[in-house]
């Protein structure tokens, strides 16, 4: 009968011979020291966002004759992705490399209105929108123009610096009031009928 208890304890005094030793709190365990299994990084799929929705924003492109050009790009905007949300969205930049902006660094919308009857939108941006010149200030503007006219019922654009009403650049003129035509030399990457 000894003999019988002794050989049930038997494993019950190697496990404990053998057994984790219990620590007082948490430690890190090196990524060398992990079995293979567990070093290695679980694939994660990423859900977009349920407070966003992707809309088309226009970056710039150069292309290999050094021509720049308007490239529409898919871009998450925060919802209700209204004027605001839009704006503030091209301002941040593009996400890729492939493209980039002629959007001054901390351009701000001041405030915006929408003729309803004529379809012409005001902007009131803050004063960085005259800091750049030359080609790079008419694809700034264009970048604005043609991606607030994403919105139906936008077909033309009106600007003010700090409240004062501001000329838009063209590539052949300044204009009061301008449209995605008055750009359509950079929209070579675009399709469809320009408004």
């Amino acid at each position: 009968m000894r003999r019988r208890v002794l050989l049930l304890l038997l494993p019950a005094l190697v496990a404990s011979a053998c057994g984790i030793p219990a620590d007082e709190k948490p430690r890190a365990i090196a990524a060398e020291d992990l079995p293979p299994g567990l070093a290695s990084r679980p694939t994660t799929t990423t859900t977009p966002p349920v407070d966003s929705v992707v809309r088309t924003i226009y970056f710039v492109r150069e292309t290999t004759e050094g021509d720049p050009r308007l490239a529409p790009t898919p871009k998450r905007v925060r919802l209700p992705a209204d004027i605001p949300q839009v704006l503030d969205t091209l301002f941040s930049g593009p996400d890729t490399r492939e493209v980039s902006s002629r959007i001054p660094d901390e351009l701000r919308l001041l405030d915006f209105s929408l003729d309803a009857a004529s379809g012409t939108l005001t902007l009131n941006l803050s004063s960085e929108l005259g800091t750049v010149t030359g080609t790079g200030q008419t694809l700034a503007f264009a970048q604005i123009v043609w991606t607030v006219t994403e919105f139906p019922d936008v077909r033309a654009v009106r600007f003010e610096i700090e409240g004062r009403p501001t000329d838009a650049p063209t590539p052949q003129e300044s204009l009061p009031i301008v449209r995605r035509s008055d750009y359509q030399q950079y929209a070579a990457e675009v399709t469809g009928t320009p408004r």
